[in-house]
């Protein structure tokens, strides 16, 4: 007799000496399932669209608020004397180190 012949002879023996009440099985399967949904179930679904909306809002809040972040630096650019030609007194601020 081979090894699979072994396990396959146990495995049946097995079956056939557990007995599973199917009519409590089916019975308890359906409880569950049909119970009401509560709060913890309304969270798991929108959880996801919440943290997102979240982070979108963060994001934008950093850009708009943080200077240096949107792009929107006062002194950056090219400086144009009024006349329309190139400023040639322009000079850039020191910063003490």
């Amino acid at each position: 007799m081979t090894i699979e012949e072994q396990v396959r002879e146990a495995l049946q023996r097995a079956g056939n000496e557990r007995r599973v009440d199917v009519p409590a099985l089916q019975a308890s399967t359906k409880a569950v399932l049909e119970k009401p949904r509560g709060l913890a179930s309304r969270w798991d679904r929108w959880a996801p669209v919440v943290l997102a909306a979240t982070a979108a809002a963060t994001v934008i809040g950093a850009v708009v608020l943080v200077p240096g972040i949107g792009g929107n630096d006062s002194d950056g650019g090219v400086s144009v004397s009024p006349d329309g030609g190139v400023d040639d007194t322009f000079t850039c601020p020191v910063h003490p180190e």
